[in-house]
């Protein structure tokens, strides 16, 4: 057995034994490259052995690939090293030795664990009534629950802060200093510093009652949109914001698609938008895509593609992020293909 497969039965293995049950997985050959974002060209090419399925894609943070199924996930670096947690059915990979997973264990409990990567080791373990993992930094990941927000170390899981004012929450991200919470049904958004919890500033984006689906940015520029009312962008020291583009009724279900450079790629009017969140300027769209990887300035776009024998493939172009220019498209019949961001590169993960 190569050592990387190793890697990939541990864990199972250790739970085989406490459970009484022997049989390990079926596992599944996979090929994983390594392309060039300006150019397409394959850098690299290796074969892994992971379980057999298909698992929805969490945030990696740039560690490989990150795969949950409802019942488990799977964390793959680019060495090809994997471990598979079961139970977990979310989270995220914060260090390349360290996952952040979490488990609705009951109706009212929602366990946080710290992962060893690769051996699958559990570091420590939170558990709380039910909640959503919000985001992470260096020290820290932060958790929403029926409770409110609550700050965990990620070195031993120690409880940094709670606080108990911050519920209903609607949207969540979290920027180089803080955390920003849209809540309710209000277009209420509050920043929370991270040391502290403590809140920092809150406003209101619009005076007709509806939720703020989606905030992103950084400690300068805060992005906003808020729902079938408008896209707004915000500053640190302004109440008002410092410009507003609106939507239409229709743009209720808008999703962040990727943030990097102050360019916001979001779900909206049907299609794959890229905003200017500095002056609210539209800069190219496309197609709806169900994916988008960002690496250096390159959009790497995902689209599934029919014939007329009912079958389908995977289809992968890469876009300038600014400009929107095509810089090169490749089709893959495996349609379960998964992308991820290795360096100044992007990964596949195919059959």
């Amino acid at each position: 057995m190569k050592r990387r497969e190793f890697f990939g039965l541990s864990a199972w293995s250790l739970a085989a034994l406490a459970t009484g049950c022997a049989r390990p997985p079926a596992m599944q050959a996979r090929q994983m490259l390594t392309l060039d974002p300006k150019s397409g060209a394959t850098l690299h090419n290796q074969k892994v052995s992971i379980p057999k399925g298909n698992r929805s894609t969490l945030d990696s943070a740039g560690h490989g690939f990150l795969l949950a199924n409802g019942q488990s996930v799977l964390a793959l670096d680019f060495a090809g090293q994997s471990c598979v947690i079961p139970g977990p059915d979310n989270g995220r990979w914060v260090r390349p030795d360290l996952l952040v997973t979490a488990e609705k264990t009951s109706s009212d409990i929602y366990r946080v664990c710290g992962v060893h990567f690769p051996d699958g080791r559990i570091l420590w373990s939170q558990e709380m009534g039910y909640g959503q993992i919000l985001g992470f930094d260096a020290q820290a990941v932060y958790v929403g629950h029926l409770k409110g927000v609550t700050c965990f170390e990620l070195d031993g899981g120690k409880k940094r802060w709670e606080n108990t004012e911050m519920n209903e929450l609607k949207s969540w991200c979290v920027l180089p200093s803080s955390l920003v919470l849209g809540l309710g049904n209000a277009g209420r958004v509050c920043w929370l510093d991270l040391k502290n919890g403590k809140l920092v500033r809150s406003l209101t984006t619009t005076t007709t009652p509806n939720r703020v689906i989606l905030v992103a940015g950084d400690d300068e520029y805060t992005l906003t949109l808020t729902r079938r009312i408008a896209l707004a962008a915000f500053r640190p020291d302004q109440l008002k914001p410092v410009w507003v583009q609106p939507i239409t009724a229709y743009d209720h279900q808008a999703l962040l698609l990727g943030y990097a450079n102050r360019i916001a790629l979001v779900e909206l009017h049907e299609s794959s938008v890229a905003v200017d969140i500095v002056t609210g300027g539209t800069l190219w769209s496309d197609s709806l895509c169900t994916h988008i990887s960002i690496c250096q300035d390159v959009a790497l776009l995902r689209r599934g593609r029919g014939d007329t024998g009912g079958r389908m493939s995977l289809v992968l172009e890469a876009r300038q992020l600014r400009s929107g220019k095509s810089l090169w498209k490749r089709e893959l019949e495996d349609i379960h293909a998964v992308t991820a961001v290795n360096g100044e590169n992007f990964a596949l993960l195919t059959t």
